[in-house]
This record gives structure tokens, C-alpha cells and sequence, in this order.
């Protein structure tokens, strides 16, 4: 298969794509025809492919910008996605070509913006389900079960990110600190007492 391939596509951990492109030019198969892509959007392909770089014809990342749970689910959703590009111009060419083949948009990234990149998209994706968390905790201690708690939480949620699609931002932010409602916080400040963690979280955010 290497040998029929002009791209590989080293869809593995992040810290563990330098040693699995030492493996594959180990094999003695891969040569200056080959292109490695990674799809990590935290490593940027001089990082990952730095030290084999003499031995391949280029590299580049295709990362998608996508909570992505299900692996083959995803696999049949993937047209419309965002996809962070970076890499050397060879690698960042066949990164473009393969996600404009799949549907996907593209953002095209420099090795220097690559972290903060991946750190935005932690942020929005991971933390979100924090946030639920959260939510769902300060629920759970005044009785509510966590299940029941998530499932009036979400359409909440789901509310909220569409007002972000259609207004934007700040338009699509609401509730007590957009009204100026004083009383309101101090209340929820008072609800949330009993933890620093959580009050902390209140505070932060707010």
C-alpha cells in the first residue's frame, strides 16, 4: 500500500506521530514521492516531521475542527467541515486537495498559530461539556439527578449556540451580567457558597 501511495495520512495520537513517521521511513519504502499529513491540530508538521523531513517529499497537517465521538459516525459527516491546514507547501497542497475533496472548509494556519488554534477549538468543544458538568453538579446539589439535570441543560445549550450562529457575538450573550441585574447574581453567588470551585467558575466566566 505505501508503495501505491503518494499521500500518508498518520491519523494516530499526537505523541505518537514523530515515532510512527520514524517507523514508516524505517520500512525503507517511503521516498521523496511520499507526503506525510497528520490530522493533529496541536503539533505543527515541521514539529511532527522535522526529523524525517530529507527523506519525504513534504509535509502538512489536516486537522478537522469537529467534536468528534464516533469515529465512523463522523467518517459520513465530515462535508461542511473546517479544517485546520498547515505544513510546508507541497504538504499544506495535498492537506487542501484532500479535504476539498471530502466538502470540507479550510483555515489556513501558520506553524507560529497552530497552538493557539488548537487551544480556541479545546476551549469551545471540551470545555463546553465542563460547563454542562458544572451546571449539572450545581443541579444535582439542591436535588435534581444529574441525567434528568443534563437533559433540561441541553436544548439550553443548543439554544444558546444557535443565537451565536444568527447574532453573533456579543449579541448573542443574555441573562443577569448582560442586564446589569445585581440582585440576580448576588443570588446565584449565594447559591454556589457551599463550593470555591464552583463559585470561582461563576466569577471567571462572568
Amino acid at each position: 500500500i505505501l508503495l501505491e501511495a503518494s499521500t500518508v495520512l498518520l491519523a494516530v495520537r499526537d505523541d505518537a506521530i514523530v515515532e510512527v513517521a520514524s517507523k514508516l521511513v524505517g520500512t525503507g519504502l517511503i521516498t521523496k514521492n511520499h507526503v506525510f499529513v497528520h490530522c493533529s491540530g496541536s503539533v505543527s508538521a515541521d514539529e511532527a516531521f522535522g526529523h524525517v523531513r530529507d527523506k519525504i517529499g513534504g509535509g502538512g497537517v489536516l486537522h478537522p475542527l469537529r467534536a468528534i465521538a464516533d469515529g465512523r459516525g463522523a467518517m459520513r459527516s465530515l462535508a461542511g467541515t473546517t479544517f485546520g491546514i498547515e505544513g510546508d507547501e507541497i504538504g499544506k497542497a495535498r492537506s487542501r486537495a484532500i479535504a476539498q475533496a471530502i466538502g470540507g472548509e479550510i483555515l489556513e494556519l501558520s506553524g507560529g498559530q497552530i497552538a493557539a488554534y488548537h487551544a480556541a477549538a479545546a476551549v469551545v468543544s471540551n470545555y463546553l461539556v465542563a460547563l454542562v458538568d458544572v451546571g449539572a453538579e450545581l443541579l444535582d446539589q439542591v436535588g435534581i439527578g444529574r441525567r434528568q439535570a443534563i437533559d433540561a441543560l441541553l436544548p439550553l445549550a443548543s439554544g444558546t449556540l444557535e443565537n451565536l450562529r444568527e447574532r453573533g457575538l456579543p449579541g448573542a450573550l443574555t441573562g443577569p451580567i448582560r442586564r446589569g441585574d445585581k440582585d440576580t447574581v448576588a443570588r446565584h453567588l449565594q447559591a454556589l457558597e457551599s463550593s470555591d470551585e464552583l463559585t470561582e467558575v461563576y466569577r471567571v466566566l462572568g
